[in-house]
This record gives C-alpha cells, structure tokens and sequence, in this order.
C-alpha cells in the first residue's frame, strides 16, 4: 500500500461533519467526491486507503526521521556548495545554509564551511 500516507502542516477539520481533526483525505465511494474526513466518517462512508481512493493524512512532526548519514567528501562537499543543494546530516535535501525539518543542519554548516 505505497503512497497511503501524506505528511501535512496541520490536520484539516472534517468535511462532512466538522470534526476539529480529519485524518483523511479519501473519495466518497457513493458520491465519488473527495474530502477530509475524520476517522468515524471514514468508516461511515465505506471509504478506503489507496491509489485513487484515499491516503492518510499525518503530521509532518510525525514523519519519521530518517538515520544519520556518512560524512560527505570533500567532493560531494564542494558539489554541494556548487549547486546550492546541500544534505542535512540525515539525508534530507536542503539550502546550504538550512536545517530539514528534522531539525538537522547541512552538513557544510556543521562542518563550518557556511
């Protein structure tokens, strides 16, 4: 089940009966109109998770953090300043100067190349 799950900023309120938190974002089987919907709507409408049908919906804070990575060579270190895209110590792409939303930092900021 790939692509079931989408990080958002914040959890919308539910479409159908305002719920404060929707968990969802799915297609409406008997409509085939789509919508946040809150867990209790979810199962009420006969809504499911996948392709085409719905995904569920988690909090960007929540997405897991990826593992520490390898220290970059002096290579991909210089690549990175090249380009302007540079990694966080766990992977993640960022500005060269940035920090992911993990809250690591670019490995040219820790290595007190910026």
């Amino acid at each position: 089940m790939s692509n079931t799950v989408t990080y958002v900023e914040h959890l919308p309120k539910c479409d159908i009966c305002n719920a404060p938190i929707a968990k969802y974002d799915a297609r409406i089987p008997i409509t085939g109109q789509w919508g946040n919907l809150c867990a209790s709507c979810f199962c009420d409408k006969g809504c499911e998770l996948g392709l085409g049908k719905g995904q569920l919906l988690k909090l960007r804070a929540s997405k897991p953090k990826p593992a520490k990575m390898e220290e970059p060579s002096i290579d991909e270190l210089e690549t990175m300043m090249m380009d302007g895209v540079a990694l966080a110590t766990d992977g993640c792409e960022v500005e060269p100067d940035g920090t992911c939303t993990h809250g690591c930092k670019s490995w040219l900021m820790v290595m007190g190349l910026i």
